[in-house]
């Protein structure tokens, strides 16, 4: 550890091993703050425990009296992961200071993947978080606290670039084609890709032109469905449901069955899977 200071403020900076122990002896003067984010520690710790979590020069921040200013959610986070890491760590600040910290602008979602070279980055963020949570949190109800974090949207969009591209495009095309919710669709098209039924393009051709399809015909009553919505429903529960019923009319389409009601009730979970034929 190398210990700077500066003479004239009485502030010190310092890159210092953190440990589970140490990160709690530091919490005991963590005396006033703001309300802990529990899902927001969690996510951090699962960051640190797949090594995604890096020193990226945001400090550990005391006062001179020795509170902790800044930091609570990250040495939560090193608790509950039980992990050590390397963290800056800034002593000595005037105790003001906490009402100035973290009062910038965040840095989107879309802006990680610019700065990494990634196109299109809304609609592949988009994609990679309904996969991340149909991979991990099939059997319950999608909320903001089972969202992955950042770093491991970062890391899913950058090891399945071209699968994710693959599926904007598709969920772009539906979505002009006959309003499909393109998320939901995108995603669809990847799973579909996935499973060894190799129908996905006699599904896709047929829904997108509609032609000749029967009543029952699963493409049918999909495309239907997302017309009559005419709108990319948004929130948590809306995009879960209309993943699923992408996936039930897809199952469907590769078993030969046809559907007279497509619907997915919270009473259904967990989430259906696509069939591999």
């Amino acid at each position: 550890m190398h210990t700077q200071t500066m003479s004239s403020t009485g502030i010190s900076m310092a890159i210092e091993s953190v440990s589970p122990e140490i990160a709690s002896w530091w919490l005991q003067m963590n005396t006033h703050n703001r309300n802990l984010n529990k899902s927001r520690v969690s996510q951090l710790a699962d960051d640190m425990r797949k090594g995604l979590w890096i020193v990226n020069g945001e400090p550990i921040q005391f006062d001179r009296e020795g509170r902790l200013l800044n930091g609570q959610h990250r040495l939560h986070a090193v608790v509950m992961s039980g992990v050590t890491l390397d963290m800056l760590v800034v002593r000595g600040l005037d105790p003001r200071a906490q009402d100035t910290i973290d009062i910038g602008s965040s840095r989107s979602m879309v802006a990680i993947l610019t700065l990494n070279g990634i196109s299109s980055g809304i609609g592949k963020s988009a994609i990679a978080v309904a996969d991340y949570r149909l991979t991990h949190h099939a059997d319950v109800l999608w909320k903001q606290d089972n969202m992955p974090t950042r770093m491991q949207q970062l890391q899913m969009i950058q090891e399945r670039h071209d699968e994710y591209a693959d599926g904007v495009n598709f969920g772009w095309a539906a979505g002009r084609a006959f309003g499909a919710h393109r998320t939901a669709y995108g995603l669809l098209s990847i799973l579909a890709q996935r499973s060894a039924s190799n129908q996905w393009m006699d599904f896709h051709t047929g829904i997108t032109d509609g032609v000749g399809l029967g009543m029952d015909d699963p493409r049918l009553r999909l495309r239907n469905l997302f017309i009559r919505r005419n709108s990319n429903p948004s929130g948590n529960w809306m995009q879960q449901m209309t993943v699923a019923v992408c996936i039930k009319a897809y199952n469907a389409f590769i078993e030969g069955r046809g559907i007279k009601n497509l619907r997915f009730t919270r009473d259904e979970l967990p989430m259906p899977t696509v069939t591999a034929i």
